[in-house]
């Protein structure tokens, strides 16, 4: 990967990627109950934590599953109800897995050692990013950021958002990298942490701040940032107290999570357009968070139970009574032919 140079944002991207910037403003009201899905989890374990974290427009799934005594991460793929663990590039012992394009071409983290803190307490040593292509692990190296964590992809493979230690600001700062270009950008914002999480073909960037307020823990709203025009809009849902937007297709559908309590936590996920929001929750469970969509609307992310232990879950929308009569015809029509046929900082297991 050739070194990336700074680039000041210019205006060249099309205008639809402005217009859903500019109708992306505070939300008026807390997202309603979701239509009907499909949804498929991993179960929970009090040992190891699981989390799905991308899924693309062919219904793949990548994440990892973390042992909670020591944060070593196993990263796996998870297609057509089989989920395979990968061992990650040579001399990993933790690995995880990010994003996903639409080629197949994933993304991750990985760390090759565990360092003693001198109080018999073991932690991960520094982390690298990586890419696997049919099944060859690349490393990639981004000179001059500290710390680098990769966070994201877009659907294509041109944009990578990663998160990285900036020590002017004493927080993380996002970075997308136009592996097309070379270009590093760094996301505009001014609160303690600026945390880059999704981004679409067209180069929006969706993301979110956190800022430590004392006796209440972290706040912050989520954020779209038009890496063409460097225009960045905030959002909130209203009555919440942090809202983590996590994807955006290039129609602009937004999902993702946000807290309706921080003391106890209470997440919902959610998904939509603007202020057409759709709230979603895994059955039963305490606390949910939508991590990855695709253009199909299936989403991917992670839930807790009330005693904090994780899975990871897959949801496909059901098909709407009106959608379903209008599949059945052209199946109908077409009877005899051959068919044709998407971390930072945590409170524990939980997303930021």
């Amino acid at each position: 990967m050739p070194a990336p140079h700074h680039q000041p944002p210019s205006a060249r991207l099309p205008l639809l990627a402005h217009a859903l910037i500019a109708g992306l403003t505070a939300l008026a009201a807390a997202p309603a109950p979701a239509a009907g899905y499909t949804t498929t989890t991993t179960g929970l374990s009090t040992e190891r934590s699981l989390v799905a974290t991308d899924v693309n427009n062919a219904g793949t799934v990548v994440g990892y599953s973390s042992d909670n005594s020591t944060g070593v991460s196993t990263a796996f793929r998870w297609a057509n109800g089989v989920r395979t663990e990968l061992a990650g590039p040579a001399g990993a012992i933790s690995t995880d897995l990010v994003a996903i394009t639409d080629a197949g071409t994933m993304f991750g983290n990985y760390a090759t050692e565990l360092t003693d803190d001198g109080g018999a307490n073991l932690f991960l040593g520094a982390t690298r990013m990586f890419s696997l292509r049919q099944g060859v692990y690349t490393e990639l190296n981004l000179p001059g950021l500290d710390t680098p964590y990769l966070q994201a992809a877009s659907p294509n493979g041109r944009w990578l958002l990663i998160n990285a230690f900036d020590a002017n600001a004493g927080g993380q700062r996002g970075f997308a990298y136009d592996t097309q270009a070379g270009t590093l950008t760094m996301v505009a914002g001014n609160a303690s942490n600026v945390v880059v999480a999704g981004v679409n073909n067209l180069g929006v960037v969706v993301g979110y701040d956190r800022t430590r307020l004392p006796g209440v823990g972290l706040i912050g709203d989520g954020w779209t940032f038009d890496l063409a025009s460097g225009l960045r809009s905030d959002f909130q849902v209203a009555g919440v107290q942090r809202s983590g937007p996590r994807d955006i297709t290039d129609t602009g559908v937004i999902s993702g999570y946000y807290y309706t309590s921080l003391r106890p936590f209470e997440a919902h996920g959610f998904t939509g357009l603007n202020s057409d929001l759709s709230r979603f929750d895994v059955q039963g469970a305490a606390r949910t968070y939508v991590l990855g969509a695709n253009d199909a609307g299936t989403l991917v992310g992670q839930y807790l139970d009330a005693e904090g232990n994780a899975g990871a879950f897959l949801a496909v929308p059901v098909p709407e009574p009106a959608t379903t009569l209008l599949l059945l015809a052209g199946l109908v029509g077409v009877a005899g032919l051959t068919r044709r046929r998407q971390a930072p900082m945590q409170d524990g297991n939980a997303p930021a």
